[in-house]
């Protein structure tokens, strides 16, 4: 663990169980196993006021996520200069990006989230969901009750397969989720969000901080947002042995699914292999793996993937949360 401008975790932990009935030790040991973590402490003399608890990537050291924050009900921003200090740390230890899921009242506390607003880029993310009972409304067949014969549904690994455009076709392999590198899914969704005009300024991420994708797509692979499915995730490489497209889930719990990651490179895009990724892992988990319902969440910005959900049965389940990404100049 690293510490910068305050080494002793004991006085923060003591500062944080005052503020939300803890003892120090349930804060000690929420805190205290997350590798390179960094904490900025706010004092009036040798008194903790506030604190803003923080990760940094160990591959793109340029980029911090910011984890917590918290600070006393009358703590004063404006002669705290909370944020300037923020920035000056972040210029001194050579960090351009501070990233963090979620700017709420569950991860900040006591802090004025309007002056944090004005500073970050913030989107909003959209939950989808898709029950058994409107999957079978909106893909059966209704007169036989059952799907309708599609060629790429079923697919089988390590098979080829052709999707179609017009009189173009393409060929594809599908592999399983430990054949691909994490490290070809970042520079492919990088691909996939350059063409993307989100209204609220998230492709700049990967226009111009592509270790930023590189940052998120790691911690996916490794299961900081969970287990991640090897029966329902697919990946479609391409006859050069490049990856195409590909669909991220979940393992299921509890009879519930989840797409976390879902993207086509625009050079394939329009032949139907999203159309084919997406198919199969949904028929997977409701047809093999008893799911109830199927989740995801979506940029709020992102229309026409929220439309590609919404005509397959998906029904906007409610927004996610805020997140949020500070570029430091």
């Amino acid at each position: 663990m690293k510490w910068n401008h305050e080494e002793d975790f004991e006085n923060v932990a003591v500062f944080l169980g005052n503020l939300f009935d803890k003892t120090p030790k349930d804060i000690t040991n929420r805190f205290l196993n997350i590798p390179e973590t960094y904490v900025l402490a706010f004092k009036e003399e040798t008194e903790i006021k506030g604190v803003l608890i923080s990760i940094r990537d160990e591959k793109a050291y340029n980029i911090m996520e910011l984890l917590y924050a918290a600070f006393e009900l009358n703590f004063n921003f404006k002669e705290g200069h909370v944020f300037n200090k923020l920035m000056n740390f972040c210029k001194k230890e050579y960090i351009d990006v501070i990233f963090t899921h979620t700017i709420n009242e569950n991860s900040f506390v006591n802090i004025d989230i309007e002056k944090l607003s004005n500073l970050v880029a913030i989107y909003m993310r959209v939950g989808m969901n898709l029950s058994l009972s409107d999957y079978k409304e909106k893909w059966y067949d209704k007169d036989k009750n059952e799907l309708p014969k599609i060629s790429t549904d079923n697919l089988e690994f390590h098979k080829k397969f052709k999707v179609s455009r017009k009189k173009k076709s393409k060929k594809f392999t599908l592999v399983g989720l430990n054949e691909v590198s994490w490290t070809k899914v970042a520079e492919l969704q990088n691909k996939v969000y350059s063409d993307i005009d989100f209204e609220d300024n998230i492709n700049i991420l990967s226009k111009n901080s592509p270790d930023y994708n590189i940052s998120v797509i790691k911690r996916l692979f490794s299961g900081y947002y969970g287990s991640l499915s090897e029966e329902t995730s697919y990946f479609a490489l391409t006859e050069e042995d490049e990856l195409a497209g590909y669909i991220i889930t979940l393992a299921p719990e509890n009879q519930h699914g989840y797409i976390i990651d879902f993207a086509v490179d625009p050079s394939y895009q329009g032949f139907g292999l999203g159309k084919a990724l997406f198919r199969n892992t949904i028929i997977k988990y409701f047809e093999e793996l008893n799911c109830e319902n199927i989740g995801s969440a979506i940029t709020l910005a992102n229309k026409r993937a929220i439309g590609m959900y919404q005509k397959n049965g998906f029904e906007i389940k409610g927004k996610e949360g805020k997140e949020g990404i500070l570029f430091i100049e």
